[in-house]
């Protein structure tokens, strides 16, 4: 136990240590002399046994081998660096300690001679409990310790890359689906491909490296993440379209079931006992976040762990209130006691008309990891599936959107990467605290560690590399000494052209101190992959008001008219107020420029073509032109019966639906050169009022203005732009105050008058046809 002093034999002593230490017994010592002041006593060894790292709980023995250039006597104190107190000085050369807990331990050995001149040893070891076996989860990076291949998922290529793990080289790239994201290895080594964009799986062979099956899942499914159960013989495919997980036969390579969770399932995570399958949601709604627990083998029900929205934060420049959102990664502890989660925060609960207080570049999103506990004796204690303790919350200042964790052997560490930021973080989970901090390339999304050679490898999915890291000393002893071996391209083409990478790689990029200040904010944000967060925002300091989220998908940048819910801005180059104003940042656009004529105000003179890093980022957002495929058709693609009878009702005269939401775009928004405006009121239906701006803009009141509303730049806000309908499967919640939770609701609780259609004379079996039609609008219209 600690503290006692013992040199009997112990299992994993080496021979010469032992023969040391028995010698310093058996041997009559020479006698010790009075020392000089210029003789030092000197450390010549210290070892311990068993070797690193070490079973928490089990006896481990330290020995340090000391000498004096005179023979004096020496004494020892050790010091074990987990909270029990410094021994006393004595003459034993050995101790034992029982640790307690896992984690990084710096033990002192502290030797002196009888002038107290004394010198210090230090040795690190690594304390863990449970298995050395890391649980499955989802990932875009899949490594197969065998063969040594890593498995890259690609997915503006459509392509999976295979490299060397040793070699460090790009062995080959394979074209698979529509944008793959994630990638897992069945018990042979066949790699299986999630394709959000084609809904489909693609299953490629280890050693011939090409495509063995294809395996569909219905049209618009958007498969996101895939995992294998423990024993390998069965995987798990989240389906972001129907809010379902897919089961499948590993061995028959076919589909083996399907279970409804709930809106936006993404990342996967299988517990150490393979009982059950962990999966976030990904698109939290306003009152939490969700994790939802599935039931192994049986497969048959999911129960919802809560991450809770955090009201008691107070907002400081390292914290803030906020909802769990974007949780798109999850892993568990291999001792299956927790399980860790990252995401950003949204801060919903601040602004002018929420609080009284404005949103600030610091406070209006943060990054969020934090951990469910799945222990036994918290199941037990009435949690039912797992809960999660809001004070354990890691708040990570000045970074931007965590989007993968992985743990290493033991769950000794914790791997983040940050795509927003362009970092590595390396976190001790027992202390919480940050260990290491790493540049990646650009846009990481993926993170593995390889056992074997103590290697960390990170998908950098705007980089088009992996970037590799030797944490070889980090892993067995916790030195924190990682340092950055390659940057190994996944590609030997680029599918973007050079102005939409440019672009891209901006949108994403919240490091870059010219898009925000301290690296908390980037157009990704809010609009990751083009899309949209699920919030409504509280702009009101900005001389707007409530504005919900719009997705960025299908409008190819200014293809369907003026920007934002009041058309405030009129090219994407106007996005330089926002990164200029809210973000913090410097802006791309040169001072004088900027501030020359009336370009410093929106709508004002004209900033396309001033900027070559502006005219990039609207050239990536013009180049979102297909809105994503609606899981509400029919599995080939088709409208049902019920949207055709639908698309009847929209167009009719008596409905009015068409008179704003005009196709092909399905809105009347545009800019004035697209279609000359009229003066004046425009009556589109006699209900509603609608007028044009003194830009040309052609606004609508439909009944939902509030003073919740604000302005529109700082002036009176006369209605709202008309958004399209394509793909608003995915949009919810509607308005442009988010206060439609359905598109039944627009229809009917939020359509107080008929101002917004005439939908109050229609049966409930109409009103069901025309939501039905409204849900399965997508790009093949």
């Amino acid at each position: 136990m600690a503290g006692t002093r013992s040199l009997r034999q112990t299992v994993g002593i080496p021979r010469l240590l032992l023969a040391f230490l028995v010698s310093a017994v058996a041997t009559a010592p020479v006698p010790a002399q009075t020392p000089t002041e210029t003789a030092r006593p000197r450390i010549d060894g210290f070892t311990h046994s068993p070797d690193s790292p070490l079973q928490a709980r089990t006896i481990v023995r330290f020995a340090v081998a000391a000498t004096h250039p005179e023979n004096a006597k020496l004494e020892y104190s050790w010091e074990f660096d987990d909270g029990t107190p410094r021994t006393p000085w004595d003459g034993i050369s050995s101790i034992e300690h029982v640790y307690a807990q896992p984690g990084i331990y710096a033990v002192r050995v502290r030797v002196q001679d009888p002038l107290e001149f004394e010198v210090v040893g230090i040795i690190r070891i690594r304390v863990v409990t449970g298995s050395a076996v890391v649980p499955p989860h989802s990932s875009p990076l899949a490594l197969d310790s065998a063969r040594r291949h890593l498995w890259v998922a690609n997915p503006d290529h459509n392509s999976v890359s295979i490299l060397h793990a040793d070699a460090l080289n790009l062995v080959k790239e394979i074209p698979v689906g529509g944008q793959p994201l994630s990638v897992a290895l069945d018990r042979m080594g066949n790699a299986w491909v999630a394709c959000r964009k084609t809904d489909e799986v693609k299953i490629v062979s280890p050693d011939g490296l090409a495509i063995l099956k294809s395996l569909a899942f219905g049209y618009g499914s958007a498969p996101a993440a895939i995992v294998f159960s423990t024993d390998g013989a069965t995987a798990y495919v989240s389906l972001g379209g129907p809010g379902s997980i897919q089961r499948l036969d590993a061995k028959d390579m076919t589909l083996a079931g399907r279970l409804s969770v709930g809106p936006f399932p993404r990342a996967l995570a299988v517990t150490p006992d393979g009982k059950r399958l962990l999966a976030t949601r990904f698109l939290s709604s306003d009152s939490a976040g969700m994790v939802w627990s599935v039931d192994l083998p049986s497969f048959n029900r999911a129960e919802a762990i809560v991450l809770p929205l955090d009201r008691t934060s107070f907002e400081s420049g390292t914290a803030a209130r906020g909802l769990p959102n974007y949780v798109a990664t999850l892993a568990v502890h291999p001792s299956g006691t927790s399980a860790w989660y990252a995401a950003k925060k949204d801060n919903i609960l601040q602004g002018l008309n929420r609080d009284g207080r404005p949103l600030t570049f610091e406070s209006t999103m943060r990054s969020l990891i934090s951990s469910l506990d799945l222990s036994s004796s918290n199941l037990g204690s009435g949690a039912g599936t797992g809960s999660e303790t809001m004070a354990f919350r890691i708040d990570l200042d000045n970074t931007s959107q965590p989007s993968a964790v992985a743990f290493s052997s033991h769950g000794t560490f914790l791997f983040v990467t940050m795509q927003g930021s362009n970092r590595l973080f390396v976190l001790d989970p027992q202390t919480r605290h940050v260990l290491v901090e790493r540049e990646t390339g650009l846009a990481p999304q993926g993170v593995v560690v390889d056992a074997v050679s103590g290697r960390v490898f990170v998908q950098d999915f705007l980089g088009r590399t992996v970037t590799v890291f030797d944490a070889k000393a980090l892993l067995a002893t916790g030195d924190t000494t990682v340092t950055r071996l390659a940057a190994v391209p996944v590609s030997s083409r680029e599918p973007l052209t050079e102005k939409v990478l440019a672009g891209k790689r901006l949108f994403y990029n919240a490091k870059d101190p010219r898009m925000s200040l301290d690296g908390y904010t980037s157009c990704a944000s809010c609009h990751l992959d083009g899309g949209h967060d699920g919030r409504t925002w509280d702009f009101t300091d900005r001389g707007e008001g409530l504005r919900n989220t719009t997705t960025l998908l299908g409008k190819a940048g200014m293809g369907h008219g003026p920007l934002h819910w009041s058309a405030n801005f009129d090219e994407m180059q106007d996005f330089e107020h926002d990164m200029r104003g809210p973000f913090g940042g410097k802006g791309f656009m040169e001072n004088a420029l900027f501030q020359s004529g009336t370009r410093h105000t929106p709508l004002g003179d004209p900033k396309a073509g001033k900027s070559p890093d502006l005219d990039a980022l609207a050239a990536y957002v013009a180049s979102l032109t297909g809105a994503p495929r609606s899981p509400y058709r029919n599995p080939e693609g088709t409208f049902r019966a019920d949207a055709l009878a639908g698309d009847l009702i929209f167009n009719r005269d008596d409905v009015g639906c068409a008179k704003c939401h005009i196709p092909p775009h399905y809105t009347d928004s545009r800019l004035p050169g697209m279609v000359k405006p009229g003066a004046g009121a425009v009556a589109i239906f006699p209900e509603a009022k609608s007028r044009y701006t003194e830009e040309g803009f052609l606004l609508h009141d439909v009944g939902t203005l509030k003073p919740t509303s604000g302005q529109r730049l700082a002036k009176e806000l006369p209605g709202m732009d008309t958004p399209t309908l394509k793909g608003i499967w995915q949009t919810a919640p509607y308005l442009h105050d988010g206060s439609a939770a359905t598109v039944m609701d627009v229809l009917t609780r939020a359509n107080t008058g008929d101002k917004h259609g005439k939908t109050s004379h229609l049966s409930a079996e109409e009103r069901e046809n025309l939501a039905a039609f409204l849900l399965q609008l997508d790009e093949a219209d």
